[in-house]
């Protein structure tokens, strides 16, 4: 009788408290960072944008992160005559440049891709088109060459959509697909990275 009581009395003293957890990665101790414009399989002017997305998002988890941009990885390659980048070009990195860690990435778009839902009783079938988009970033200690920390994200945008009937196109709806990359490279970076976000966990507390 006791043994119940007590069991009692304990779960009826206990409750969850949420508790921030500090960011997966911590930045600051690495004082200076270095990021080589993120490459693309598309233009100059995405791999600057998702670039400097990417610094806005880790500067807004992270008050007071430094960032010194290193330009292009093309460029850089040429002028050690590599084809890759390698542990030897990040030592050099760091020994021209105060950095002692630097981020590297790649967004990947696919051309646009038609999707059709139509079903046997429908009078109108309904076609899609969509950009799909991969993004994947790394986090390199210049002195080693050590992958630090690595992460990639996927995400997918609509761009057009038609309607259609037995008589032809009833309905269209086309979005230029130049202005969707601005909302895909955004969805892509956020996912990128929380793990320089705080985050919250709830803990069973005793009183």
């Amino acid at each position: 009788m006791w043994l119940f009581l007590t069991v009692v009395l304990l779960v009826g003293c206990t409750h969850k408290q949420k508790i921030m957890v500090p960011p997966r990665i911590v930045l600051a101790p690495f004082h200076n960072i270095g990021i080589i414009t993120f490459s693309s399989n598309l233009n100059s002017r995405l791999q600057q944008t998702v670039t400097q997305n990417f610094m806005q998002r880790v500067q807004s988890a992270q008050a007071g992160v430094r960032f010194l941009e290193l330009g292009p990885l093309a460029p850089i390659l040429t002028s050690f005559g590599a084809d890759h980048l390698n542990p030897d070009i990040l030592m050099a990195l760091a020994g021209k440049y105060p950095v002692n860690a630097i981020f590297t990435g790649h967004l990947e778009i696919s051309e646009v891709k038609p999707k059709i839902r139509w079903n046997s009783v429908a009078t109108t079938v309904k076609a899609e088109a969509y950009l799909e988009g991969v993004l994947t970033v790394r986090l390199l200690e210049s002195g080693s060459g050590a992958i630090l920390w690595t992460n990639s994200a996927a995400a997918k945008k609509s761009v057009a959509a038609i309607s259609l009937n037995r008589n032809g196109p009833v309905g269209v709806s086309i979005n230029d697909p130049e202005a969707k990359y601005g909302k895909l490279i955004r969805e892509l970076v956020y996912n990128c990275t929380n793990d320089f976000f705080p985050y919250y966990v709830y803990q069973e507390v005793h009183e």
